[in-house]
């Protein structure tokens, strides 16, 4: 199992920090709710997720899926991919938790998948939904955000800028966020995910206007 030592005594880190966190996003979702209704996401969500895995078609069709999230037409470079059935059985494997796969995984699929650690992150999170958080510019943004104002002295590591187009040089760092959510997590109540936590993210970061943002990390 991944773990990273340098935040494993994360205790500060609980059920307490994520209803603060739930305080700065509450108010967002309600919103876009409101707003958007059932939108592409909530329709999607759980059928995505669910996608089977038995032949490499059915690995092109997540990935066909998750840039129906996303406003870009991905580039594959299926010829990277030197042995298709091994890289099948490596994301069963996954699926099923071993996840001491995923570093290599986000190695070999960057390159093929648009050269974008947001991009795999997805793919791999509808393979492995339980075991892969997905990591975007408005996480990244409510990750900087929310421990910058309300956390500025708990050690945990400092995210790239929102704007950053993430890739293969920053797997590194992603792992260290993974690692934080998952022991996140684990001080939580039983009901609470690596998904509970990242989603909360991702609206925090959704609402924070540039202006706001601004304040707590320098431009690019």
């Amino acid at each position: 199992m991944i773990q990273s030592a340098k935040y494993n005594n994360l205790s500060e880190l609980n059920q307490e920090v994520y209803q603060r966190l739930l305080k700065f996003t509450d108010d967002g979702i309600s919103v876009y709710e409101l707003t958007d209704g059932p939108n592409w996401y909530q329709l999607t969500y759980d059928l995505f997720r669910s996608s089977p895995l038995e032949s490499f078609g059915d690995f092109l069709r997540i990935i066909a899926c998750t840039y129906s999230w996303m406003p870009t037409i991905p580039t594959i470079k299926v010829h990277y991919i030197a042995d298709k059935d091994k890289l099948l059985r490596r994301l069963r494997s996954l699926r099923k938790g071993d996840d001491s796969l995923l570093p290599d995984l986000l190695q070999q699929l960057i390159p093929v998948i648009n050269n974008s650690l947001v991009g795999v992150s997805k793919v791999l999170h509808f393979v492995a939904s339980d075991h892969v958080p997905i990591i975007d510019r408005n996480v990244l943004k409510g990750w900087t955000f929310f421990f910058s104002t309300e956390y500025p002295n708990l050690a945990v590591p400092k995210m790239p800028h929102y704007k950053t187009a993430l890739n293969h040089k920053h797997i590194p760092q992603y792992l260290e966020y993974r690692a934080v959510l998952k022991q996140w997590a684990a001080n939580c109540d039983a009901s609470v995910s690596m998904r509970d936590l990242e989603s909360a993210l991702f609206y925090l970061g959704r609402t924070v206007t540039p202006d706001q943002f601004k304040v707590y990390q320098p431009a690019l």
